[in-house]
């Protein structure tokens, strides 16, 4: 395997001239199984724009070194260019599960989550990040046998001898925020209407003749006055205290709220409890300030079996919404042919 200072020097050199370099690189990368240079010759070809070879060589390089989350991620890249959306997925969502700070891969998976919509006519599978298997023809397959054999294996404490981690139940962590600063803005607008509004009902009941009528409204606007700004107050801190406390996790397994200032809750729902997709829903107030709600309703959930991530931009709580729904559909397709299969 050539050293790091030699690859880098390589990459140099593709990066400059990926003509002059390719022939070199061909000669060297035939018949070897150095994943660096494997890598290297489908940086040249991705380069080229020749993605079918650059996926190839990618491939191979994945197969020599499977915790590489750089070549799953240039995987990718090469099927999306190849108009492949669905096995781009699948190797962005490999990379992404091998290095999950690498946000390019993380953006990528959200991006083509949202673009493969279940309410599009073409079949849409949000595959397993799986490392794939060069065959001794060359051929590239999904080791699907291998994988459903390991993962009986992490959920069968009685042949590991140990409790799988969480975090290997949960998934990859997809999404991480909080509510939008945004829902301040409106705390701050409904504070601000109810101090002006007994001011605007004095300015009303001014022009009012003398009666009973004026006597009534002008006891209620003494009393709003007197309440208003105390209440604008608490409106505020408690916005804001929820935005501080609020936090939302989206795994590819599940979904994690925290929220509670005084009441602290850790709420976690496992994708496959959900009945039926999420909803995104706006209420009058957050269609001022552009937020919305995604809302997930289960059995599974103790109550009325609803759990809501409010405060979203809406781009956003569509984004996770849409994404959530793939990933719904591919599940219950991959249940329905687990079934079929074993008939």
């Amino acid at each position: 395997m050539i050293d790091k200072t030699e690859a880098a020097r390589i990459r140099t050199a593709v990066e400059a001239n990926p003509r002059q370099s390719l022939a070199s690189l061909e000669r060297s990368a035939s018949g070897t199984s150095d994943p660096r240079m494997l890598f290297l010759l489908g940086l040249n070809y991705f380069r080229l724009k020749l993605y079918d070879k650059a996926a190839s060589a990618f491939l191979k390089s994945a197969a020599l070194d499977q915790k590489n989350a750089t070549t799953r991620y240039y995987v990718g890249l090469c099927f999306e260019r190849l108009g492949d959306t669905q096995a781009a997925l699948r190797e962005y969502m490999a990379a992404n599960a091998l290095n999950p700070s690498m946000q390019k891969a993380r953006e990528k998976v959200i991006g083509l989550g949202a673009a493969l919509s279940p309410l599009d006519h073409r079949p849409m599978v949000v595959p397993q990040a799986d490392p794939p298997v060069v065959a001794a023809q060359g051929q590239v397959k999904g080791d699907s046998e291998e994988s459903e054999t390991a993962l009986s294996r992490l959920l069968d404490d009685e042949t590991t001898g140990r409790v799988p981690k969480d975090e290997q139940l949960a998934g990859a962590v997809l999404w991480e925020g909080r509510p939008s600063v945004l829902t301040l803005l409106g705390a701050a607008v409904a504070g601000a209407a109810l101090v002006l509004l007994p001011r605007l009902l004095r300015m009303w009941v001014a022009e009012w003749p003398e009666g009973f009528p004026r006597y009534g409204a002008a006891g209620l606007w003494r009393i709003l006055e007197a309440f208003s700004l105390p209440a604008a107050l608490v409106i505020f801190i408690v916005a804001l205290c929820r935005w501080a406390t609020s936090r939302y996790v989206i795994c590819e397994h599940r979904v994690e709220v925290t929220k509670g200032f005084v009441l602290r809750k850790h709420i976690v729902l496992w994708l496959h409890d959900l009945e039926r997709p999420p909803i995104v829903r706006q209420l009058p107030f957050q269609l001022l300030v552009g937020t919305a709600s995604v809302i997930f309703y289960t059995t599974a959930l103790p109550g009325r079996g609803r759990l809501s991530i409010p405060g979203l931009v809406v781009g956003v709580a569509n984004d996770l919404a849409t994404w959530i729904r793939a990933h719904l559909l591919w599940q219950r397709r991959r249940m329905l042919k687990n079934f079929v299969s074993s008939r």
